[in-house]
Formats: C-alpha cells, structure tokens, sequence
C-alpha cells in the first residue's frame, strides 16, 4: 500500500474489488454471502499460488535470478481470480 511493500499484495486487493464489483450488494438488505465466499475463496487460492498475500515477500521470489516483476504477478492473479469466478475453486 502506497509503495511500502509491507502490506496487502495490490494484485489480492484489486481481486477482491473485482468480487464485490461483480457481485456486491445493492441494497442494505442483500445477501453479503455473495461476495464473501469468492473473496475468501479467492484469497486462499491465492496464498496456495503464492505462498503469502505480502506484497515484499512476493516481490522478492525468485524470477530468473531477478525480483518477480509485479505485471508477471497481476497476470498470474488475475488468472487465479478468473479460476475462482469460474467456480474452478
């Protein structure tokens, strides 16, 4: 979060966005379910991915001898995420 690397992975938090985006509630009354179970779906598919949801920790995975550049780290998120939208959990 704001370029500390010590939090949240951005790719995990833009993720879940995507849930509640796709199936949050509209009104007070909606069932919360909805987007609590794909996001703490997609959240534990994530950590069995990745190891960890720290930005840090997944920034400094090996990747050709190099730190894991984050867009290689958004496209294989975005590819778990689609895997739990898919029901593939």
């Amino acid at each position: 979060m704001g370029s500390t690397k010590a939090e949240l992975c951005g790719a995990l938090s833009g993720g879940v966005m995507t849930i509640g985006l796709l199936n949050g509630r509209t009104d007070s009354g909606d069932d919360k379910q909805r987007s609590y179970d794909p996001a703490a779906a997609y959240r534990e598919r994530f950590k069995e991915t990745f190891g960890t949801t720290i930005c840090q920790e997944l920034r400094d995975t090996a990747y050709g001898g190099d730190k894991t550049p984050c867009a290689v780290l958004v496209e294989r998120a975005v590819l778990v995420l689609l895997d739990v939208l898919d029901g593939s959990d």
